[in-house]
């Protein structure tokens, strides 16, 4: 039986080399903590709850965790995958560009917009519309 689970992930090198994992899992019922602890095995599990009362909420608290799996990524190997996320989960449609003029995005709506600098650009940003 294929795996009903659908969730989108990022993973964060630590300062101590160890692999941090931040997984947002869609329609999942709640698991009491001591169950979670007991089913992952590979030490600490913390929960967030993600406020969904508006469409921007759980993008925003996404984003900020994949902003620093992206620039980690810049920053050791420009092509790997910056995120994981289930087979069964329906993909967006995607626009990537790079461009050195100022973007206009019409009437969309900015849910996310950071900046940054990398030894490979010198300042460039992200931005996640909608």
């Amino acid at each position: 039986m294929k795996s009903q689970l659908k969730y989108i992930a990022v993973l964060e090198k630590q300062k101590r080399e160890a692999w941090h994992a931040y997984i947002l899992p869609f329609r999942v019922p709640y698991i009491p903590h001591s169950q979670l602890l007991e089913l992952w095995r590979h030490r600490a599990v913390r929960i967030n709850k993600v406020d969904v009362d508006s469409k921007e909420n759980p993008s925003r608290y996404v984003t900020k965790y994949f902003e620093k799996g992206i620039r980690q990524e810049l920053l050791e190997n420009f092509s790997k995958q910056a995120y994981l996320s289930s087979r069964n989960l329906k993909k967006p449609d995607e626009d990537k560009f790079y461009t050195y003029e100022t973007f206009d995005y019409n009437s969309s709506t900015v849910l996310y917009k950071t900046e940054y600098t990398t030894r490979f650009i010198k300042t460039a940003s992200i931005s996640i519309i909608m």
